[in-house]
């Protein structure tokens, strides 16, 4: 008993100085991640049990203030929706700090779920590639990163989609405005020819004025004038019938080529249509194909460990078949021997019971 007494407290001053030391080790890595300000606040501890309470109340507050902290964050994960004008990758950082916040403080959803999430968070332009993440893949085991990667792989699609389709419209519009102007033009080239005509009328009216006067003042130029005034009106006239015919076939080419231009606008027109229809049928092929290599790569790799697992069984099957048929032969070796034992026993017992009825 004197030695039991003499050896506790030697014992128990040894248990008591190696847990100061791991403490002291505790303190100095605490010390260690904390800026001058922070160790400030918890230099005073003498423990390091101390400072994490110090500083998880300090950072994380009570379990009142880090429960009411969890129920802000759930409020705003249940309320979280892609803003209007928001691309992806600033959607999946705004969604990222509120899981990564309920992460640290205790709050975890499972991934299936907050992949669901995510896909009801998507505005409705998104419905049609939402629709196709779900019929081609199992949303219980497809993982965060390749939603977002097939996300943000859509959005750039659909950027350069819609910057070709931008292109199209202003090109119509352009059409469209050239086709229009051409009846104006059309409009003006006949006014000005109307106007030419009138100018001419008067001109030769004036002319005629001038020729009368003239035949009135003397007889003998007035065939001259006269002459020389007819074939004026004569040369206009006929200009006037080339101006017209060519107006015809001006209007007749013009009305043909408006026809035309229509035409091409509906023409471009359908072909838009099916090219969407082909970016939308080309973005869904795309997404299946992905799943598709994953699910391939998926069987692959699984298909290599079974190989390798019935490999490694094989290459047991043998020995464990050794050992249970060694095990077996030694049963039935001792067996033998006992009944070796036994048949000796019997002979030696039959022997003397022959011996002794002989001698009666």
């Amino acid at each position: 008993m004197a030695q039991m007494e003499r050896r506790f407290p030697r014992e128990f001053l040894r248990w008591t100085l190696m847990r100061r030391t791991m403490d002291d080790r505790a303190k100095n890595i605490i010390s260690c991640g904390l800026d001058i300000n922070e160790y400030d606040r918890v230099s005073a501890c003498e423990t390091a049990r101390e400072m994490r309470r110090l500083l998880e109340v300090t950072h994380e507050g009570t379990n009142l203030v880090k429960e009411s902290k969890i129920d802000m964050l759930v409020q705003q994960y249940e309320a979280f929706k892609m803003k209007e004008n928001e691309s992806t990758n600033e959607m999946y950082s705004r969604f990222t700090l509120i899981i990564n916040g309920l992460k640290l403080l205790g709050k975890t959803y499972p991934e299936k779920e907050i992949i669901r999430k995510v896909l009801r968070s998507l505005p409705k332009r998104w419905e049609t590639k939402v629709t196709a993440i779900q019929e081609a893949k199992d949303l219980n085991v497809l993982k965060l990163e390749e939603l977002v990667g097939s996300l943000m792989t859509h959005e750039i699609m659909r950027k350069i989609h819609d910057e070709e389709e931008t292109t199209l419209k202003k090109w119509n519009l352009t059409l469209k405005a050239e086709a229009s102007k051409e009846p104006a033009e059309s409009s003006d080239d006949s006014d000005q020819d109307m106007t030419f005509i009138t100018q001419s009328d008067k001109k030769m009216s004036e002319d005629d004025d001038i020729a009368q006067l003239c035949f009135m003042d003397k007889d003998d130029h007035s065939d001259e004038v006269t002459t020389s005034e007819n074939f004026d009106y004569d040369k206009l006239e006929l200009s006037f019938l080339e101006l017209s015919e060519n107006h015809e076939k001006l209007k007749l080419k013009n009305a043909a080529l408006k026809k035309k231009t229509l035409s091409l606008i509906d023409t471009v027109e359908e072909l838009v249509s099916e090219n969407e229809e082909l970016d939308e049928n080309f973005e869904f092929y795309i997404t299946e194909n992905a799943f598709l290599k994953n699910d391939l790569m998926a069987s692959k790799k699984e298909n290599s460990d079974l190989s390798s697992e019935i490999q490694s069984l094989r290459s047991v099957k043998t020995p464990v078949e050794n050992e249970l048929l060694k095990s077996q032969l030694e049963i039935i070796s001792t067996q033998k021997g006992s009944l070796e034992k036994e048949i000796k026993d019997l002979n030696l017992t039959l022997s003397k019971f022959t011996q002794g009825r002989e001698n009666l």
